[in-house]
């Protein structure tokens, strides 16, 4: 019994803290980047491929493509923004965008009307086969992220390349994760 004693006083005075509410903090905000790859093509004008380029007056094209995203994740993000957009030419290998003077991409959803995620006027000839578009500033992306959305890309160009061409759209979002 004198042994019990002491430990039962030990633990109650030393197991017991009160809470300090200097000490109670919030959850930090937890932010993260995410880069999703959506594969666009568009079609020879010809109808079938030869690898030529030809001059042509500066033409505007536009293309379409849906996408189904199968990411689990979408629903715990929120306050998205685009911080990235990266077009990249895979086929014909080889070739660069100095065909393209102005490049709009728009998306939407089935629910969401269509906005401009970003741009590039006046494209300098020596560029690649990689390009960068400018993120259009205010742009919220919360209710774009679901499972299904279409992208528009809109082109000025003054050179027709007759081949189908290939793009890759590298599309990197800044989101915080809901708490």
């Amino acid at each position: 019994m004198f042994k019990i004693l002491p430990l039962l006083a030990l633990v109650f005075f030393v197991g017991c803290k009160k809470l300090d509410p200097q000490e109670i903090h919030e959850k930090e905000e937890i932010r993260v980047q995410y880069t999703e790859r959506l594969n666009m093509s568009f079609p020879s004008i010809l109808g079938f491929n030869i690898p030529w380029i030809i001059s042509v007056p500066t033409v505007g094209a536009t293309f379409e493509q849906k996408y189904k995203s199968n990411n689990p994740y979408l629903g715990l993000v929120e306050d998205v923004k685009p911080v990235k957009v990266k077009a990249i030419l895979v086929d014909p290998v080889n070739k660069t965008f100095d065909f393209i003077k102005n490049k709009k991409v728009y998306i939407k959803t089935a629910t969401q009307p269509e906005i401009l995620l970003a741009r590039v006027d006046n494209l300098p000839n020596n560029v690649t086969n990689e390009m960068f578009l400018i993120p259009e500033e205010g742009v919220l992306l919360d209710n774009y992220m679901t499972d299904q959305m279409e992208m528009r890309i809109e082109i000025d160009a003054d050179k027709s390349l007759l081949q189908t061409v290939q793009v890759v759209i590298e599309l990197t979002v800044d989101a915080k994760v809901k708490n």
